[in-house]
């Protein structure tokens, strides 16, 4: 009966993770542009798997938040998460994602933007954003 309920718990887990990474296994990203709507978000892929480059406009507080960030590292399993403050665009918060093939799709989550002269507090609530592969060269 132990074993029955450990491979039952075993088929839930993995559905479920499967489900919440966009229904299929992660593959490795596919080298070259990508971008997004919805947010607005662009970032390339290196050769060797690498996220570079990327950049994103988010709505926030009425406004929208722009931000960049040169470089993170995709994990072996094809997912990436990063915490960020950005000195540059004065934010805060994270975005991670999970690739298959030529698709990726994640969530974000700003705490954090002042690029206004108005500081506007971030929400508590993550959102969604997705990208495509679109070409093998990069801008």
């Amino acid at each position: 009966m132990r074993q029955i309920l450990c491979a039952m718990l075993a088929v839930v887990l993995v559905t479920t993770a499967c489900a919440f990474f966009g229904g299929n296994q992660p593959t490795q990203p596919k080298a070259g542009h990508w971008e997004g709507s919805g947010p607005t978000i662009s970032f390339n892929i290196t050769e060797d798997g690498q996220l570079t480059n990327l950049q994103m406009t988010v709505p926030y507080g009425g406004t929208t938040c722009k931000l960049y960030i040169p470089s993170i590292t995709v994990q072996t399993d094809y997912s990436f998460t990063l915490d960020f403050t950005s000195a540059e665009t004065l934010s805060m918060g994270y975005i991670m994602g999970v690739f298959h093939g030529t698709k990726a799709s994640g969530k974000y989550l700003i705490k954090m933007c002042a690029q206004s002269i108005s500081f506007v507090p971030g929400e508590d609530k993550d959102r969604d954003w997705s990208a495509e592969w679109k070409s093998n060269s990069t801008p």
